[in-house]
């Protein structure tokens, strides 16, 4: 249950749209614009208005900084997941 958490927090913190959700989460899974647009099925020039506005919407400054932002929301839940399974 919780890798489904992960969007959902990330989304609500920053206030993203679905379509910026979702490039962001290509991001961390794809990599660059071009594959990213491909894979998505849309301009590259689209993916590149999406990177602008999470990078405004977040304070990021490169794809990478995005990448660990979202590696920091999963780790807190897979802390916890662990933490949880030690109780049972």
């Amino acid at each position: 249950m919780a890798p489904s958490l992960v969007p959902d927090a990330i989304a609500t913190a920053f206030r993203l749209t679905p379509s910026e959700l979702r490039v962001l989460m290509a991001i961390v899974e794809i990599g660059g614009v071009p594959d990213i647009a491909a894979k998505l099925g849309i301009a590259e020039t689209t993916v590149k208005t999406h990177l602008g506005r999470l990078f405004e919407k977040t304070g990021a400054g490169r794809q990478a900084d995005l990448v660990k932002i979202a590696a920091g929301f999963s780790a807190p839940f897979a802390q916890r997941a662990s933490s949880n399974d030690d109780a049972v």
